[in-house]
């Protein structure tokens, strides 16, 4: 009885520290712009659930980068691209958050996607984590240089020809109401209907479900059609 009274004390004991008190919100998973802007930036705030204090470090863990390009975050202070790991923590307090966290990827010119994967954990209790994956977008037809200024508008689709996904950057001036994307057939069939929900970002469309072929998408705001373009579809 004594054998298994401490054994369940272990088994609770494990399960108290496997607990998970940090989270992540208002972080841009997939934050993009134009090959020459200066920096594309994304930043999160992380929170700490727990009741007590928690000294939270970052790790940055590089999946794949464009050639050319150049990734660093900042966390208590910003650090040097090739930095993995921040060599101090910052303290949460228990309850509360903190929106120190910034990760800045400069594309230097170079289409295509990056992306990084950016675990937060405790110190001292390092399964204590929560990790976020972000993908860096520098789109060819950036909405930063063909839509600037206060207009309405998509980029193209990339990559096109599409297999799955179709990114589509877009932009929308203050003051809409309702905005949405929609594909047609060659034959002018609707296909697929998305509501925006942002005044700039980029729509992953999922196109796995599509016959292969040409598609057009129209950007629509308030009724009103702004601008159409084509996609094509691979298999």
């Amino acid at each position: 009885m004594k054998y298994l009274y401490v054994a369940l004390l272990s088994i609770l004991g494990m399960n108290v520290q496997a607990q998970n008190n940090l989270s992540i919100s208002s972080l841009d998973r997939n934050p993009w712009g134009a090959v020459n802007a200066s920096v594309i930036q994304t930043d999160g705030v992380i929170e700490n659930s727990g009741s007590n204090d928690i000294e939270v470090m970052v790790r940055r863990t590089i999946v794949d980068t464009v050639p050319g390009s150049q990734n660093y975050f900042c966390w208590v202070q910003c650090y040097e691209p090739q930095t993995e790991v921040s060599p101090s923590p910052l303290t949460i307090p228990a309850g509360q958050s903190a929106s120190d966290f910034y990760a800045d990827y400069k594309p230097n010119g170079n289409a295509g996607v990056s992306t990084m994967i950016y675990c937060f954990y405790d110190r001292l209790v390092q399964s204590d984590s929560v990790c976020a994956t972000v993908r860096f977008s520098a789109s060819p037809a950036g909405i930063l240089d063909v839509f600037a200024g206060d207009r309405s508008g998509v980029s193209e689709s990339y990559p096109n020809p599409a297999r799955s996904i179709a990114n589509i950057n877009y932009a929308l001036a203050q003051g809409w109401r309702k905005a949405e994307i929609k594909v047609y057939s060659m034959l002018g069939s609707l296909v697929k209907q998305v509501a925006l929900k942002e005044n700039q970002g980029t729509l992953k469309l999922n196109v796995s479900t599509l016959p292969s072929g040409m598609y057009f998408y129209m950007l629509t705001v308030d009724d009103r059609e702004i601008s159409t373009k084509k996609m094509l579809v691979t298999k």
